[in-house]
């Protein structure tokens, strides 16, 4: 049975300043730094913690700036559903106990895995335009995240929506190049920032199919972004 430990605390946490929202994975955290999950009506700070899993720091979020509205701490409740909605993915909550600091201490029941594969990301190849693209794709989705890898080749991950894309400057110059056989397919709730998208990204590129009702989608773009990075866009 794997089991990943929750910290929680009813202290507010200052050095929260970025946010991701969605389900997570327990590998989905392996290597980030510290920072915000959305869900469930809480907001939690989490970090990997070395030899244990993972803890979590949360409050229950009330009040829009990490406090608890009445000024106390959280029920027996609250934390049992704070828990239960910072659980990793596939993880269930095997217990919750309160610590002498006023905190809780969540035990999750993640099961038997012998699995050896801890993430699986989108690998895109540039031959110098790594770093241009990577700067249109943080503009066009400013909620995404990023950070560069140390060494010789240009090398940078890439979060959008829970998603993890890899992009790399090959030094070589290659034959091939993408194609619009693959995809990286957006689902959007909101039609404005969607048109948003699909401008920025079309700029210098090819529209292969403009938005428009499709029969399959009330609104549904494709296009070819000017890196030969083929996107699909989808309201949702």
């Amino acid at each position: 049975m794997k089991r990943f430990i929750l910290a929680a605390t009813v202290l507010a946490v200052a050095a929260c300043a970025s946010g991701s929202s969605g389900g997570w994975s327990a590998s989905t955290w392996n290597g980030l730094a510290p920072q915000n999950v959305y869900g469930g009506g809480y907001q939690f700070y989490a970090a990997p913690a070395e030899g244990q899993g993972f803890k979590l720091k949360f409050t229950v979020k009330t009040d829009g700036n990490f406090g608890i509205a009445s000024g106390g701490a959280p029920t027996d409740e609250e934390l049992a559903e704070a828990a239960k909605a910072a659980a990793p993915e596939g993880c269930v909550v095997a217990s919750v106990e309160r610590t002498p600091d006023g905190g809780a201490l969540a035990d999750y029941d993640c099961g038997e895995s012998d699995a050896m594969i801890s993430k699986v990301s989108t690998y895109l190849m540039f031959t110098g335009e790594a770093a241009e693209a990577l700067a249109l794709y943080t503009e066009v989705f400013p909620e995404s995240e990023s950070s560069l890898r140390e060494g010789p080749v240009y090398m940078a991950d890439w979060r959008l929506a829970g998603h993890d894309v890899m992009l790399v400057d090959s030094p070589p110059v290659h034959d091939f190049t993408f194609t619009p056989s693959t995809s990286l397919f957006v689902d959007f709730d909101d039609a404005a920032a969607m048109d948003a998208a699909f401008t920025k990204l079309s700029e210098g590129g090819r529209v292969m199919m403009p938005l428009d009702n499709y029969g399959f989608s009330q609104r549904f773009g494709w296009i070819e972004d000017r890196f030969g990075v083929s996107w699909q866009l989808n309201l949702a």
